[in-house]
């Protein structure tokens, strides 16, 4: 659950990514978030989002509140 969600959000945040699968990106992720909330290990994936970037750790469990709050993700 922590790679997909790391990996999506490697996605969303790429400068390569086409804008048209970085929504289809950004569904994919609210959808794994909304529906695996509970078991979602954040130390886990803080680690996974700083192998994305320094300081990644952070953003993504910043992605993962806003999924969980309903709110617009980014990208």
């Amino acid at each position: 659950m922590e790679l997909a969600l790391a990996s999506k959000f490697a996605a969303l945040i790429s400068r390569n990514r086409e804008i048209e699968k970085k929504y289809l990106d950004a569904s994919d992720f609210i959808q794994l978030v909304k529906r695996n909330h509970a078991a979602i290990d954040e130390v886990k994936l803080r680690q996974l989002g700083e192998a994305v970037y320094i300081g990644g750790g952070e953003a993504l469990l910043k992605y993962v509140a806003d999924a969980k709050a309903g709110r617009g993700l980014r990208v």
